[in-house]
């Protein structure tokens, strides 16, 4: 990776990867692989009854294809998103290269089998995760996996 890059560093990276579409297609072509070997590894060790996968870039490839029994898509309106990264600390125009590099939301939709709004308040956030996890402990037990 080094050698590729120039840096191992996740700023830098993320710098050069979202700024260049073919760095950013070499680094997957490099990385997903070995992350899909871990992650697989990873799940099928787990000895929990609900492993919860945080993979932003489901939409964009086959990470985990296969795993999953449900997909939970997490939205908020542009101009919040991009309000948070900045707020992390994230330069403007990094985290607006990084938001340009992801899947639409309408694909995202496509994918999911439950869709989140976290566009207000952790207060609005933390009773929709309650009622999410209620829909998806019914829909496990009534499929017979609970």
């Amino acid at each position: 990776m080094r050698a590729r890059f120039s840096t191992t560093d996740r700023a830098e990276l993320a710098a050069i990867v979202f700024s260049d579409v073919s760095a950013r297609a070499e680094l997957e072509a490099l990385s997903w692989p070995v992350i899909d070997t871990q992650l697989r590894g990873r799940v099928e060790q787990s000895m929990a009854d609900v492993v919860v996968l945080d993979m932003a870039v489901l939409a964009q490839g086959d990470l985990g294809k296969g795993l999953y029994e449900a997909v939970v898509t997490v939205e908020a309106p542009e101009q919040i998103r991009l309000t948070r990264l900045v707020g992390r600390g994230m330069r403007h125009d990094d985290a607006r290269a990084r938001m340009a590099a992801q899947v639409s939301e309408a694909r995202r939709r496509e994918l999911a089998d439950f869709v989140v709004d976290n566009g207000a308040g952790i207060e609005d956030l933390e009773l929709a995760t309650q009622r999410l996890w209620t829909d998806l402990t019914a829909r496990r037990g009534a499929a017979g996996f609970a």
